[in-house]
């Protein structure tokens, strides 16, 4: 995936995703974290409060300066049906980023939340991975731990079946 730095909004970096097939979702929004997100980029930075356009290339530039009859032409053709190719030479001074989106597998985030408030956990953990009953010494001592230690079941259960 080949995407241009064209935006900032507060410490999120907006990239237009270059290569990216008709109809796709064509945006990516990096967040501070370094987590990203795939976005539908006209859609998005239409609605997208607080966006500030990069407009030092002739890439950025030809983004969003739209033409007069945006449903046909080069900029259409370009940007919307994508049936053109971006020449290298306007892709001159652009950020590139080559990488796709980085997602968290849900599970494993849900685990760390989980075993970042309890540690207690780690025996649960240590039961399931050996198959052992849990020690009398991993008791509950509140319904609050008691919920994230059943999460926490579920989600290690969940990972062990691959879903």
């Amino acid at each position: 995936m080949k995407s241009a730095l064209v935006a900032a909004r507060g410490t999120d970096k907006v990239y237009y995703v270059i290569d990216a097939p008709a109809g796709s979702r064509d945006g990516l929004v990096v967040r501070a974290d370094g987590s990203s997100i795939p976005v539908y980029f006209f859609a998005w930075t239409s609605k997208a409060r607080g966006l500030k356009p990069i407009l030092t290339s002739k890439f950025s530039r030809s983004l969003w300066t739209a033409p007069k009859d945006p449903t046909r032409g080069k900029w259409y053709d370009t940007f919307i049906a994508k049936t053109s190719i971006v020449e290298d030479d306007m892709l001159e001074g652009v950020v590139l980023k080559t990488d796709g989106p980085q997602k968290k597998k849900k599970i494993e985030s849900k685990v760390a939340l989980v075993f970042n408030r309890q540690p207690q956990n780690k025996d649960i953990l240590a039961a399931l991975d050996s198959h052992r009953v849990v020690q009398s010494s991993a008791g509950m001592r509140s319904l609050r731990e008691r919920d994230a230690s059943w999460a926490l079941t579920k989600a290690l259960f969940r990972a062990k079946e691959g879903n």
